[in-house]
């Protein structure tokens, strides 16, 4: 196997991992206020998921981009850092840029919440529905497994479980967030 071809192999791995790590990222955020996702786990096992498949997520977008570097397609650290500067479908590859650098952005205020203020972060936070939108297209326009029915009943499947979540969430106020009951001493 040539070289291009595995760093090319690696690049479309990791762009679905990462796909799928922040599809989780966001479900288990939309369920941590759920009376289900508080069923399921504590208000800190929630947000333990959430933060580790966003990580997880942030780490494998990053590999997708550097794997891309050594990919026989030869791209340019240009192409695919600056939106519109690739050549090849440029609206499709700037929606992923814009996604990654949006990506980026998310995670670093992720911790920042206090020092932000809440209503300032919750704006920044939910940017990450524009970027699933937009990884979403960007995907499905350049992915090169696209086509083949694996990767589009992920695409559909994602769609369908965010999309119902954030329905659920518009039509069914959050609950409020369980709190642990104290422990109990003799």
């Amino acid at each position: 196997m040539r070289d291009g071809l595995a760093w090319w192999l690696t690049s479309r791995a990791t762009g679905i991992v990462a796909y799928l790590a922040l599809t989780g990222s966001m479900l288990a955020g939309l369920a941590s206020r759920t009376r289900t996702g508080q069923r399921i786990t504590s208000p800190l096992g929630r947000l333990e998921w959430h933060k580790a498949l966003s990580v997880a997520g942030l780490v494998l977008a990053v590999a997708h981009v550097l794997t891309l570097l050594g990919s026989a397609r030869d791209f340019s650290p240009i192409e695919l850092l600056v939106p519109g500067a690739m050549p090849y479908r440029p609206f499709w590859a700037a929606l992923g840029v814009v996604g990654f650098w949006a990506l980026i952005a998310i995670a670093i205020t992720g911790p920042m919440r206090s020092r932000l203020g809440p209503g300032a972060w919750h704006w920044i936070h939910r940017a990450a529905y524009a970027v699933f939108i937009a990884v979403t297209a960007h995907g499905v326009m350049m992915g090169t497994d696209s086509g083949r029915l694996p990767m589009l009943l992920v695409y559909v499947a994602a769609i369908a479980l965010v999309g119902g979540m954030v329905i659920r969430r518009v039509i069914a106020p959050p609950s409020p967030v369980r709190k642990p009951a104290a422990s109990r001493r003799p």
